[in-house]
């Protein structure tokens, strides 16, 4: 398994990528971004013995209610639903609602003549027209309890630690990561990283030689206290960035590392699941759900800051 993830990572260092390098050949005028090289390159800034690997674990509720449709789309579903009733035959409800309408124009009939129309009533019982306007009432009772008709008021809330806004879209799970890159396998001082968070970011943990999958669930078990419904998707990650360390953070780490190659893996929560969520406070100083208008905002200002946010907005498309 290690040696089938070095040579993904081989393959992956050989394409073309934007990065803080990218930034800083369009600074001095270069014409285009360089390609990483291969990992016997004798360049030693871009050597794979000078990266860490990380995953960074996508966390996103879906989508709560369904987008409005546009004017094109309401044409094809009314002519579709047309077709459908044209072609298709009628339900055991369709047939009785007929007979109903028969059947009460007859009693309607009788009552102007004076006849008995017991023996109708008995032959209708419960009319599918009276089902209906009990149906209606009680849809009316919950539109207006949950306000059902207007989600404006809950999809714009405030609170950033809420999953209760943004209904229409996915919601994105940031947070500032104490010691985001630290690990273990480093002599690390506890008060010269006190009070250190990382910018906002998706939940990362380093890699330490076992498949990638298995440091996804384990950043997840590491960050979440509480059960939560969620799946991460797939074995394989769905992107990767790269991103520098600052030096002041490499002194801190004692490490020459130039940085970490981040692998992205998606985890979708549970349907219908709205939170709340118990995060571990060691590790996480803050956390906010976020929609994906919100990524430009929130994620800027570090280095490789754009590659970041355009490599999440493509994982969240909807």
């Amino acid at each position: 398994m290690l040696l089938r993830q070095n040579i993904f990572v081989q393959v992956l260092s050989k394409r073309c990528y934007a990065s803080p390098f990218l930034n800083t050949a369009m600074a001095t005028g270069a014409a285009s971004p360089k390609c990483f090289p291969p990992s016997n390159s004798n360049d030693s800034t871009y050597s794979l013995d000078k990266w860490d690997l990380s995953i960074g674990l996508v966390l996103y509720r879906m989508p709560v209610v369904t987008q409005p449709i546009s004017e094109v789309e309401k044409k094809f579903s009314d002519m579709c639903t047309e077709k459908a009733e044209q072609m298709s035959l009628k339900s055991d409800y369709e047939l009785k609602t007929e007979k109903d309408e028969i059947l009460l124009k007859k009693r309607k009939q009788n009552e102007l003549e004076g006849k008995d129309v017991s023996a109708i009533d008995d032959e209708i019982g419960t009319a599918n027209k009276d089902l209906e306007q009990q149906w209606e009432a009680t849809r009316q009772e919950l539109v207006s309890k949950y306000k059902l008709d207007d989600l404006s008021a809950l999809s714009y809330d405030s609170d950033p630690h809420t999953m209760w806004k943004q209904w229409k879209h996915k919601l994105l799970l940031l947070v500032r990561q104490k010691n985001a890159a630290f690990d273990s396998n480093y002599v690390t001082s506890k008060e010269e990283v006190k009070g250190y968070a990382s910018p906002w970011i998706v939940p990362e943990l380093k890699n330490n030689g076992e498949p990638l999958r298995q440091t996804a669930e384990k950043c997840l078990s590491n960050i979440v206290r509480s059960e939560i419904p969620v799946k991460i998707l797939g074995n394989a990650p769905l992107s990767y960035v790269r991103r520098e360390y600052p030096k002041k953070l490499q002194k801190i780490l004692k490490t020459e590392k130039t940085g970490t190659v981040i692998f992205f893996y998606a985890a979708q929560l549970g349907p219908m699941f709205l939170g709340p969520v118990e995060f571990n406070e060691e590790m996480i100083a803050d956390y906010r759900w976020c929609a994906k208008t919100e990524l430009d905002e929130l994620i800027k200002g570090v280095p490789g800051s754009t590659d970041y946010r355009r490599r999440l907005k493509r994982i969240l498309l909807e």
